[in-house]
């Protein structure tokens, strides 16, 4: 399953690729004149990339962080009867 998962992922960015090279080809046709591909451009790009992977994986932690404080509340609030029992000595009555 979870090849199949990645097959889909791989081939939809494969797809969205081949469809921005078509349109920057077809926008070179259209001006007449062979555009420069500029260092500065890639910069931008590269920092515009970089500005989102640094967003998901921050939203990644705040997710986990999140998911393993709930196990541990959860956890923790179903053992309270049984320290109450059996470390504290105090019963429901």
């Amino acid at each position: 399953m979870k090849s199949i998962v990645a097959a889909l992922i791989y081939t939809l960015a494969t797809i969205i690729r081949v469809r921005m090279a078509v349109r920057t080809s077809h926008s070179i046709q259209e001006n007449g004149k062979k555009v420069r591909i500029e260092l500065s451009a890639l910069k931008v790009n590269l920092s515009t990339i970089f500005g989102l992977v640094i967003a998901g994986g921050v939203m990644t932690w705040i997710v986990v962080i999140d998911g393993i404080r709930d196990i541990s509340f959860s956890l923790s609030s179903s053992l309270i009867p049984v320290y109450l029992e059996r470390i504290a000595n105090l019963t429901a009555q």
